[in-house]
């Protein structure tokens, strides 16, 4: 009988919902991290990330990524994000968890020799993250257009700020992710975002 109820109680907790100021919060500041996205503000983005995460995974390398790409000519252009769902996810710390699902669609111009010649070997690539029916090649008018479905995981931790921050929640950071959050959220998180 005991048990029963812990499984009860477990799936009540699981699935309660957002409040709607939590709710109005994570989508005002979802628009500001993706939106700092589009515009390439990249400081801005590192700056609205869950500091734990760069416990485990260098704040360095992933500025050092974007400004890469940006030095060999990779101009992305975000033509949309419309968030979808969000999902309070219960923990047994202090602090809220919020599985954030999002679209997004960006094109990736290929308007140089360089990035032309590239595409053979980065269509697979992007493939390969995003999923195959997720992206168009584009050869004659030189782009790579991606629409697909993507996650962030919104934080709430008073140690670090009382707003609400972000990671995003992506199988290519799945170590770090691993060693930032709770156990209970990422085996409830990783199978839908991963």
């Amino acid at each position: 009988m005991i048990l029963v109820a812990i499984t009860l109680f477990g799936i009540q907790v699981q699935g309660q919902d957002l409040t709607d100021k939590d709710s109005k919060r994570i989508d005002k500041k979802v628009d500001t991290f993706l939106g700092m996205m589009g515009d390439k503000n990249y400081t801005g983005v590192l700056d609205l990330m869950y500091p734990k995460f760069f416990e485990h995974q260098s704040k360095a390398q992933i500025f050092q990524v974007f400004q890469l790409m940006q030095q060999a000519g990779i101009d992305i252009k975000f033509n949309e994000f419309e968030v979808l769902d969000k999902e309070l996810i219960s923990s047994s710390d202090d602090n809220k968890y919020a599985l954030v699902k999002y679209r997004m669609d960006l094109q990736l111009p290929l308007n140089s020799d360089d990035l032309k010649g590239m595409a053979p070997m980065m269509v697979p690539m992007i493939e390969n993250t995003f999923g195959k029916s997720n992206v168009e090649y584009n050869k004659s008018d030189s782009y790579i257009r991606v629409n697909a479905e993507r996650y962030l995981m919104g934080v709430e931790d008073e140690k670090y700020s009382k707003d609400w921050m972000f990671l995003i929640y992506d199988s290519s950071f799945r170590s770090a992710l691993e060693k930032t959050l709770p156990a209970e959220v990422n085996k409830i998180a990783g199978p839908k975002a991963f």
